[in-house]
């Protein structure tokens, strides 16, 4: 090409982007996008990247952790009573991905021996060689002004019978 061919060409604009058709319902996109994110987490409780924090908002006073010790002194799984401990320093359905199983022990709750033993009760048919189980209640809370610990412990003895008694305490 030679520079009088470069000169005669004449530049044309073309429509602009954002007048299109197509332009105008990709920024209609991007705007609900935009707005989505600035708006759900003031309604919704918890979304990413704008979220409030969660963790520790409950100020727990006293968590109750179980250990399961079988008739020949071994320590079981809590998990397989359902005795484990769900609590993640997050409230319940803030901040989780999960509906955690099932658990006897809720924060700041501490169950009676009767609540703590029909609940393992009926968890313990699935293990019929067990004649029974001993539990053990640890309440961890406030000892004084300056000290978390244990408050509490307690033992229970849960038969795996419907007939007879329930529980027993150790001594």
């Amino acid at each position: 090409m030679s520079g009088k061919d470069s000169a005669k060409r004449v530049w044309v604009p073309q429509e602009r982007w954002a007048l299109t058709r197509r332009g105008r319902i990709e920024l209609g996109a991007a705007a609900i996008f935009v707005l989505a994110n600035a708006l759900l987490p003031f309604i919704v409780t918890d979304l990413y990247p704008i979220t409030s924090t969660g963790m520790f908002r409950d100020s727990p006073r006293r968590i109750c952790s179980y250990r399961v010790f079988a008739p020949d002194g071994r320590e079981l799984v809590p998990d397989d009573f359902s005795l484990q401990m769900n609590y993640q320093a997050n409230p319940p359905h803030v901040g989780f991905g999960y509906e955690p199983p099932p658990t006897v022990g809720e924060v700041d709750e501490v169950k009676t021996e009767v609540q703590v033993a029909d609940w393992v009760r009926v968890r313990l048919r699935r293990f019929p060689k067990l004649a029974y189980v001993d539990v053990v209640q640890t309440v961890i809370g406030r000892v004084d002004d300056s000290r978390v610990g244990v408050v509490q412990e307690r033992r229970w003895r849960v038969n795996n019978s419907s007939i007879g008694p329930t529980t027993e305490p150790i001594r």
